[in-house]
């Protein structure tokens, strides 16, 4: 645990009186402040061909469709990636940890695809990433072969 160590001046008028109080500030890992701008961080990458999860995916286009806030009868996709064999990608964005159900949404995305005539016949394949997963949603994602779990972390280092 972090402390910081904080001198706080006295209310008693004595000229060289400091207090020294110790503040527990917890541990906060770094994360984006709102999930547009890892959406917006994720889409950049993926549209100068970065390799995004290990993988070289593109934004699932078609005319008139778009793979960002892809939206299905269900819900409303953060985004949809397909690789070059034409396998989908349901990318489930999460700014931290403080949500539990994001491995029931993206269950509930892919079986949808998995139902879906229009993408019959396509692979499809769960990725969440958040900062700071629990180990429940750890221990879930490692028993479902659809699915994979990314951290995403912040960090700024003074070289």
């Amino acid at each position: 645990m972090k402390k910081c160590d904080v001198a706080v001046e006295s209310d008693i008028d004595d000229t060289d009186s400091a207090e020294k109080v110790t503040i527990d500030i917890g541990i906060k890992r770094q994360q984006f402040s709102n999930e547009k701008l890892l959406e917006n961080e994720l889409t950049a990458r993926i549209e100068s061909d970065m390799s995004v999860f290990s993988m070289n995916l593109k934004e699932y286009k078609r005319k008139g469709e778009y793979g960002r806030q892809y939206i299905i009868p269900v819900g409303r996709l953060d985004l949809l990636c397909e690789d070059n064999q034409g396998n989908l990608y349901v990318v489930e964005l999460k700014k931290d940890s403080g949500y539990d159900d994001a491995y029931e949404q993206t269950v509930q995305y892919l079986e949808w695809f998995e139902k879906s005539e229009k993408f019959k016949g396509k692979k499809v394949y769960g990725i969440i990433c958040l900062n700071n997963l629990t180990k429940e949603l750890i221990l879930r994602g490692h028993n479902d072969k659809r699915m994979r779990l990314f951290e995403y972390q912040i960090s700024y280092t003074e070289l």
